[in-house]
This record gives structure tokens, sequence and C-alpha cells, in this order.
């Protein structure tokens, strides 16, 4: 009896270590509780430099110009021209129904004003995983602002709240206070605008009139060129006050905020009454699809796609019921 509890204390000593996990001693920070610190992002106009670690960001679809539909609707890029009016979900919502039964992911690569027109991607199926990508490209808008009126909103969606003189203003203040608001900027966002704070969309406070703090964030413009519009027809002694101009810049700028800040600049106030976006990247907005082009499109391709399962399996039941 001893000799057989020896070997069962031999055999369960043996067991246990086997099954005995490896320990490996904690970092004096985590030991604490001390989360890692993120790194910093980097600045405006350098690359994301992705951790080696994590899995690559997957490579940026040629986007469907117009007149070119993919080869496969269920993993494609678009490129829209959105019209003036039109939410950037409603144009994807448009998309989603024209893809029933192709796929259900649809979504846009960076919003766009319902007064703004021009370029929009739209990434469908497995193509959404390339939103962020394209989401980061430098942008070109193209627009008009009005000298001498500000609104709540920074642009034609509210009425005007303030109107100061603007005859004042030179082609040469206009030039200087464009290039001064070039480069690397910090870039608070309006009160009118969809970012969250403490739990609560801005434009849901500036509709009761009031005002949150807002952390300004590090955008870049790369250009700022504007001139006066040829098409105004209220003038003052130094020409029109509607101001015509062309941006670069880069993901998270607010062009209603550059357009306030240029009025302020000049000793006046101003207002941004027309937004068009021309380039994301090396897309232009010449090659994209109307709505109702790509949704007609997508229609037809829908349409073959069932025909042709509709000959598949007529064509599999008859060789099912065709004798041996």
């Amino acid at each position: 009896a001893a000799d057989a509890r020896q070997v069962l204390d031999q055999g369960a000593q043996r067991d246990a270590g086997r099954r005995a996990p490896l320990h490996r001693p904690a970092s004096p920070a985590r030991a604490r509780g001390v989360k890692k610190p993120k790194p910093p992002p980097p600045p405006p106009g350098v690359p994301h430099v992705h951790n080696p670690r994590r899995r690559p960001p997957p490579p940026l679809p040629k986007p469907s110009i117009a007149g070119a539909p993919p080869a496969d609707w269920s993993a494609a890029a678009f490129l829209i021209d959105k019209p003036h009016g039109w939410t950037s979900f409603d144009v994807c919502a448009k998309l989603r129904g024209a893809l029933r039964g192709m796929t259900k992911k649809v979504g846009h690569a960076g919003t766009l004003d319902p007064a703004a027109t021009g370029l929009l991607v739209v990434c469908a199926g497995k193509a959404t995983k390339s939103v962020d990508s394209f989401v980061a490209l430098d942008k070109e808008y193209t627009g008009t602002l009005r000298l001498g009126q500000a609104t709540p909103s920074l642009d034609a969606e509210t009425a005007v709240s303030e109107e100061r003189e603007w005859e004042h203003v030179t082609d040469a203040d206009l030039s200087t206070a464009a290039s001064a608001l070039t480069g690397a900027l910090m870039q608070a966002p309006p009160m009118f605008s969809a970012v969250s704070v403490g739990g609560e969309r801005l434009y849901e406070a500036a509709r009761r009139g009031e005002t949150r703090m807002r952390v300004p964030r590090a955008v870049s413009v790369r250009a700022f060129e504007v001139s006066r519009s040829p098409t105004c027809s209220d003038t003052g002694p130094r020409g029109s006050r509607d101001i015509n101009f062309r941006i670069e810049c880069s993901k998270g700028t607010y062009i209603r905020v550059l357009a306030a800040d240029l009025g302020t600049a000049v000793g006046s106030v101003a207002h941004l009454v027309a937004l068009r976006r021309t380039r994301i990247g090396d897309a232009r907005v010449e090659d994209a699809w109307s709505v109702e082009a790509l949704v007609d499109a997508a229609r037809a391709a829908r349409e073959e796609r069932e025909r042709r399962e509709e000959t598949d399996t007529g064509a599999a039941d008859a060789a099912a019921a065709t004798p041996p």
C-alpha cells in the first residue's frame, strides 16, 4: 500500500508540473495599473506610420469613374458628384437600394454638407475597409464667401446675424489674409457641426443658442487662392463683396471656418455662400458619376445577375430531372 501511494504521489507531481503555467513577472507600470500612453498623432501632412505588428490597411481600390462600371459591384469604390440639397447619407441610401441583393454595406469617405456639391467617394461591400484611407487623402475645394455679413453657422444655412463694413477691403488685403491662413493651423470646430462634446452633437446645443468649449485640431492648408467674383451685382469702390476661392487642405479642415477667419483678418466679417469639392487625392469631380447614372447602372447589373441566376437554376433543375 505504501508503494502504491508513493507511485500515485509521483504521478500527481509529474502531472502538476506539466500543467503548471509559465509565470511572467509583470512590468512595474503594469503592476501599478498604469496604461501605456498612446503615441501622439503625426503632424499635418505627415503620413501615418502603421504599427508593423498590426495588419496593414488594404490597398486603395481604383474608384469606378463615370461610364465605367466595376467588374465586381460588391467590392467597389465610386466617384459621385453629389447634388445640392442631398446629404451624404442620402447618396449612400440610394446606392444601397440599387445594390440590393449584391451587398448590404455602403458607406461614404468624407461628409459633404447638404448645401455643398462635388466629389464624394462611396464604397460598397469589401471596399468599405478602405474608407479611412480615402478619408485621409488631401482635398481641394472651390467656392464663394461673402464679405460684410456673418451667420451663426458660418454659411448660408442660417440667417445673417451681423453686418459690418467691407468696402475698405482691397485685393491686396485679401491676398495677404489668405496667405496667412495657409500652412499648419489649429482650428476649432464650428458650433454648427456634428462633432460630439459631452455626449451631445454641437449643432444640437447651437440650435438652442448655447455654446460649448471646443478643442482646436491640427489641420494643414496648402493653398488658399482668392479673387473677386465677376458675377456679383453688389459691388463697392474696390470691387465685389463676393470672393471666389480655391483651397487645398488636409482632412478635417472646415472651409466655413476659413471663410469666417478671412473676413476677420481683413477687418470685417464673412460667411460661406457656395462650396464645391473638386478633388480627393488624385480623383477629380470631372470623372465622377451622377447619382442617377450610377443608380441606373447598378440596377442594370443587379437585373443581369438575377437573370443569370434564374438561367443557371433552370439548367440545374433540367439536368436533375433528366433520367440517367
